[in-house]
C-alpha cells in the first residue's frame, strides 16, 4: 500500500530546510501557516492547505523553472496536481493550487497589502504574473470558494518565523491520516 504521509515527511526531513528567500524554511513556514490555521479555528482541510501549500517547492521537477533563489515557478499548480495524486480532497487541492494566484488578486485590489509584503513575497510577485488585470481580479473576485482562498493566502503571509523542530509536526500527520482516510467520489 502506498503511504502518502511517509513520503511527505520524507520530503520535509530531506528538503523542509531549504529557504526560499524568507528568513525562514520550507518546514518552519508549513507547520507555522498549519499552527495559525488551527488555532485561527479553521477546518481540517484548511490546516492542512496551510501545511502543504508550498509543498511543490520540495518536489523534484523535471524542466521547472527557477524563481531565481525564491523557489520554483509553477508551485502552486506543480502542488495541486501532487496532492490529487496522493488522495487529497479536491478542496484541499484546489486552495494549494490558488494561494498564488490569490496574492496577485490581493496586490490588485488592496494596496495595503501590496506595500505589507515581505522583499522575497513581492520579488516573486514578478515572477507569477505581477497583480491582476482589472478584468482577472473582477473574475477572481467571483469565486465562489473566495473566503478560503483568500483565508489561505493570509495564513501564508503570517507564517514567517523560524525555529520549529520537526516534531512540531507531529499532530498533523494524524489529521492527515484521518483526511486521507475518507473516500472520494470517483476513487
Amino acid at each position: 500500500m502506498f503511504d502518502a504521509i511517509a513520503v511527505l515527511q520524507q520530503l520535509y526531513r530531506e528538503h523542509g530546510a531549504r529557504h526560499y528567500g524568507e528568513a525562514v524554511s520550507q518546514f518552519d513556514h508549513a507547520i507555522q501557516a498549519a499552527t495559525l490555521a488551527r488555532d485561527w479555528g479553521h477546518d481540517d482541510e484548511m490546516v492542512l492547505a496551510a501545511f502543504l501549500h508550498d509543498i511543490g517547492h520540495l518536489l523534484e521537477h523535471d524542466g521547472a523553472q527557477a524563481m531565481g533563489d525564491y523557489g520554483v515557478m509553477a508551485h502552486d499548480k506543480l502542488a495541486r496536481d501532487y496532492l490529487l495524486q496522493l488522495g487529497f480532497s479536491p478542496r484541499l487541492a484546489r486552495l494549494v493550487g490558488m494561494h498564488v494566484e490569490a496574492k496577485r488578486y490581493l496586490c490588485a485590489v488592496d494596496p495595503a497589502y501590496l506595500a505589507a509584503l515581505s522583499p522575497a513575497s513581492a520579488a516573486t510577485l514578478g515572477y507569477q504574473g505581477g497583480p491582476m488585470r482589472a478584468d482577472e481580479a473582477d473574475a477572481f473576485s467571483r469565486l465562489p470558494d473566495l473566503a478560503d482562498i483568500l483565508a489561505l493566502r493570509k495564513l501564508d503571509e503570517a507564517a514567517k518565523d523560524g525555529g520549529w523542530s520537526l516534531d512540531a509536526a507531529d499532530w498533523v500527520w494524524p489529521l492527515m491520516a484521518g483526511h486521507l482516510a475518507k473516500p472520494r467520489p470517483g476513487a
